[in-house]
């Protein structure tokens, strides 16, 4: 939960999100892909749920959507009447995207009115889908009127419908000259009709058809060369008879631009013509799955060359057997690279069409299509065999010959999966020396798990390996889990999902050619997207680092890239010296005319040249939009004196680290600066009167030698700048060394109610309470004070405390630091805020030469003492942590000791300590008693030697007290101890400690 002061504003009330920071085109945009999954899926409709939920985020977001037309394109009649009225309100003139929807329910009707609206609105259709079920004749003019109606913007056509209407007509009365996609499900297309379209997907699918359907395909086929994706999934031959034989040979089909092909059950041996009349090219997905009738007249050759020649560079082959009372199959799973598309083939005997004894037969003949590809190209391959159908088998010779087959054609077995019975015989064949690659094994859904198997194949194949080295790997994966048994439905199995399952739909992603979506965002969000990529180094605390830590990589990426950044002028703002003169060449010459963010550092310019870079900043000065000088040169100052009086009339942030008086003197930029918001100066006090007049929303000022003058000139300033958003004041210093003189008249009251960050640390702690008496600080701001604090005169805790104190309820954590060391004694408290309240962070700290022992408890149970009212009202969890490295002195014990009883009394919250150092037996030996009742872990860290009685009877203390007191009173629910070697003894105390953790 450790987090840095900086980012801290993030949690406060009135913080703009990132978000809504952004151009309202790409917010919108951004907006739109949160509901593209949805608009795209299989349940387009579904996309007004998740709308909703958008809309309800706040007012700008459903303003932002009520908006945007194209949030509303979709005109569906499944959900309600009323989101038709609102999405033809609301959707403007853009195109449609239109849901028909009706079935025989009940006495349900055909929504006619809503078929005369969508009809009416034909010349926007941008895609059409029907699905029509209901089943009385007298309503099918209504659904030819709608189909025959012009749709001239038309691309994507979708039609689920027992009706035989589709194959009589010309749809849309020839007039679609954009459809690209064309889907239909139970229904015969008009073949004629689409042989005109030129079309780019094609999906028929569940429809009975004769050899003159398989003919007209071709035809279509032939007709459109530029398919990408084709879908061909049926339910058989009209009749149920046998498939006849084209009137001649099927012509060939070149599709050089296929990118998904589907070939599911469709009637052999049309599936078999179809395969060797199509030539698929490389890089397409194919998902094949095949019922089969045991004959010659089918060799597996053909399905399986898609499978063959694939194999080449793959990631994994997935081999499934199954044989139960479905049926047998084979299913091969390939999954491609390097511009080779995933393939998927799975071969089945139906259940009627097969005996048990040809399963193994199936199994085989397939695996011996691809041993060769296999074992060349040393894929690896992940086997499943399911065989709850074997023992009706005689014998287990279907599945012994089968592993037999398999340890000889698939050597690069490296996983296996078994589920059912006659696991034994693997496991005993396993034990040989077999499968020298299997390095996992899986059982599932076995009636008795055999342990005493898995042990003696496990033992075995160890001593394999050691005798035959690397040539033999032992087993390092052994699972046995239920889990939910496989199922087959329409010829294809479902089992549990591999890690490096994917669907089929999104193979083409590996595959060469395919356009990466980011490739296929406008121009402009690209850009924009690159710009982000480097946000993060750029506005850090070393911005010209992004030339060479991120730009560089971006622009090896690829030829696009590497164009898209270079001709973007804004990606070339920064101008360094740092990185050399050849960078400075480049960022003139790229960056355009964009205001310039500069970077001058004297530190590197070394040498005489120096000069050269400062003329060509200082003739940029038009151009600034801001300005950061590090100058460590005390000569050439008038060089630089120069450039601070240069006119700059785009400058919006300046900041100034170099030693020396010269910013106080001079007005800067000649007070042509009407933009600057920003002013940051280290190691130099600057020209009160010239900050006076710029109503400033960021100052930091730090590590400067000041006198009581400067702090009454801070004041003054911040009451001219009621919009300050961020203040730093730090490493102020006395002039000479003195003690902080006392302002000549009492502080004036600021109020900054749009103060986001306000840093305080390590000022005079007079002037810091002077501050903090005067300045108003509001409760979302951000706080972070850090004092060095002197004993003798110490003013009261309550002014720095009072900022924690106020922002205590609701907060998440409280964290306490505790530390004594041979540095400083410290005390340090971080409140995270929540609910528009900002984080807060209090540091207090005696230094070494102005603090003895006896200021310990002092300085923390004064400061705990400030806050202990407010964290027991609000309930705070409280994390402590006592770092004691210093106390070893006589009086270690009793400062320790009295310490924790206050912690004890006045922090009833207390969650989880974190102890390091010497003498935390003294915490141990106190949390054994009934102390700290809500203390549920323990961290124990840096000791010289591990505790190891004290914390077992502190683990037992609390587990019994815990028995009697039952919630009032927690046991310890997490230990951490300190990592490091330890002797037998420490050993053997460590093991009584869990065991004891374990009992209670």
């Amino acid at each position: 939960m450790e987090t840095s002061i900086t980012p801290l504003t993030q949690g406060a009330a009135g913080f703009v999100p990132h978000i809504h920071q952004l151009p309202i085109e790409l917010f919108q945009h951004l907006l739109s892909l949160a509901v593209a999954e949805i608009r795209h899926g299989d349940q387009p409709w579904r996309v007004y749920s998740r709308i909703v939920e958008l809309r309800l985020v706040c007012t700008r977001w459903l303003a932002v959507i009520d908006s945007h037309p194209s949030f509303w394109t979709l005109l569906t009649n499944r959900l309600s009447t009323s989101l038709i009225s609102i999405v033809l309100e609301k959707n403007g003139t853009l195109p449609l995207d239109v849901d028909l929807f009706c079935t025989t329910s009940g006495n349900d009707s055909p929504p006619l009115h809503y078929m005369n609206i969508v009809t009416s609105l034909a010349e926007r259709w941008r895609s059409l889908n029907i699905l029509w079920h209901y089943h009385d004749g007298g309503q099918q003019e209504a659904l030819r009127n709608l189909l025959l109606t012009p749709a001239s913007q038309l691309k994507a056509f979708s039609f689920d419908s027992g009706s035989g209407i589709l194959m009589t007509i010309n749809l849309f009365d020839n007039m679609t000259p954009n459809l690209d996609s064309f889907s239909t499900r139970q229904a015969i297309p008009n073949w004629n009709w689409l042989l005109m379209k030129g079309l780019r997907k094609l999906a028929v699918s569940s429809v009975y058809v004769d050899v003159r359907d398989l003919e007209a395909l071709i035809r279509v086929l032939i007709a459109t060369p530029n398919m990408e994706e084709l879908e061909l999934s049926g339910r058989g031959q009209t009749g149920g008879t046998f498939p006849g034989e084209p009137s001649s040979k099927l012509e060939p089909v070149v599709l050089d631009s296929l990118r998904l092909f589907t070939l599911r059950m469709f009637p052999s041996p049309w599936d078999y013509m179809l395969l060797e009349a199509i030539r698929i090219p490389q890089r397409c997905a194919v998902d094949i799955a095949l019922n089969l009738k045991p004959s010659p007249q089918f060799p597996l050759s053909i399905p399986m060359k898609q499978l063959q020649t694939r194999l080449t560079g793959s990631s994994l082959l997935k081999v499934v057997f199954v044989a139960d009372e479905d049926g047998s199959s084979a299913e091969y799973k390939y999954y491609g690279a390097d511009g080779v598309g995933d393939t998927s083939i799975s071969l089945r005997y139906p259940e009627g069409d097969y005996q048990l004894s040809r399963a193994s037969q199936l199994w085989q003949s397939s695996l011996a299509e691809i041993t060769e590809s296999v074992q060349t190209s040393g894929i690896p391959v992940h086997i499943s065999i399911f065989s709850n159908a074997l023992p009706r088998i005689h014998s287990p010779d279907a599945l012994t010959s089968t592993l037999k087959l398999v340890d000889e054609l698939l050597p690069s077995v490296y996983k296996a999966t078994f589920c059912g019975w006659y696991i034994r015989l693997f496991l005993s064949y396993a034990s040989f020396p077999s499968f020298p690659n299997l390095s996992d094994l899986e059982v599932r859904e076995v009636e008795a798990t055999p342990w005493k198997e898995i042990l003696e194949c496990v033992e075995a194949r160890s001593e394999l390996a050691t005798v035959q080295g690397w040539k033999f790997k032992p087993l390092r994966n052994t699972d046995s889990e239920i889990q939910p048994p496989p199922t087959v439905y329409n010829g294809t199995r479902r089992d549990a999902v591999d890690p490096m399952e994917t669907p089929i739909a999104l193979f083409t992603q590996g595959a060469a050619g395919f356009v990466p979506h980011i490739h296929q965002l406008p121009i402009e969000l690209f850009q924009h997207l690159l710009s982000l990529a480097v946000a993060e180094i750029r506005h850090g605390d070393r911005p010209w680092r992004v030339y060479y830590s991120r730009i560089v990589e971006l622009r090896l990426v690829c030829t696009r890239w590497l164009a898209v950044i270079d001709s973007h002028p804004s990606f070339w703002t920064l101008l360094t010296g740092r990185l050399g003169p050849s960078l400075v060449s480049l960022v003139l010459e790229k960056s355009g005319k964009l205001p310039l963010d500069v970077d001058l550092c004297t530190e590197i310019l070394r040498t005489d040249p120096r000069l050269h870079y400062v003329d060509i900043v200082t003739s940029l000065a038009k151009r600034w939009r801001s300005l950061d000088i590090l100058w460590h040169h005390r000569v050439q100052q008038e060089a630089l004196r120069n450039l601070l009086l240069t006119p700059a009339p785009q400058l919006k942030a300046f900041s100034f680290d170099c030693r020396g008086g010269i910013l106080n003197m001079i007005s800067l930029f000649d007070n042509t600066t009407p933009d600057l918001d920003s002013f940051s100066t280290r190691r130099a006090v600057p020209n009160w009167n010239w900050v006076l007049t710029k109503g400033l929303r960021k100052l930091a000022v730090s590590e400067v030698y000041v006198d009581v003058r400067d702090l009454e000139a801070l004041i003054q300033v911040l009451v001219a700048s009621p919009n300050m958003e961020e203040l730093e004041v730090s490493g102020w210093k006395q002039t000479g060394g003195t003690r902080p003189g006392e302002p000549s008249f009492k502080l004036e009251p600021v109020v900054l109610d749009s103060l986001r960050l306000f840093t305080l640390r390590m000022i005079p702690s007079r002037w810091a309470y002077k501050l903090l008496e005067a300045i108003s600080i509001p409760q979302r701001c951000a706080v972070d004070i850090a004092l060095n604090l002197n004993p003798s005169s110490q003013p009261p805790l309550s002014k720095p405390m009072e900022q924690l104190q106020t922002r205590l309820t609701g907060s998440s954590l409280l964290k306490v630091v505790f530390a004594t060391n041979e540095d400083a004694l410290k005390a340090e408290y971080k409140c995270y805020g929540t609910g528009g309240v900002g984080d807060t962070s209090i540091f207090l700290r005696y230094p070494e030469l102005e603090y003895q022992f006896s200021e310990v408890p002092h300085l923390w149970l004064s400061s705990l003492a400030e806050i202990t009212e407010s964290v027991q009202s609000s309930g705070i969890p409280v994390h402590i942590s006592i770092f004691s490295d210093s106390i070893i002195h006589k009086r270690s014990s009793d400062i320790l000791t009295s310490t924790l009883k206050s912690v004890d009394e006045l922090l009833p919250s207390l969650s989880k300590v974190s102890l390091g150092g010497r003498h935390i037996q003294q915490l141990l030996s106190h949390a054994s008693s009934p102390s700290f009742p809500n203390l549920s872990d323990l961290v124990v860290f840096d000791v010289v030697e591990t505790p190891w009685k004290e914390i077992l009877e502190c683990v037992s203390a609390r587990s019994e007290l815990a028995i009697v007191q039952g919630q009032k009173f927690k046991a310890l629910r997490s230990i951490s101890l300190p990592q490091g070697p330890i002797d037998q003894q420490a050993y053997e105390r460590l093991s009584t400690l869990v065991e004891n953790i374990y009992r209670n």
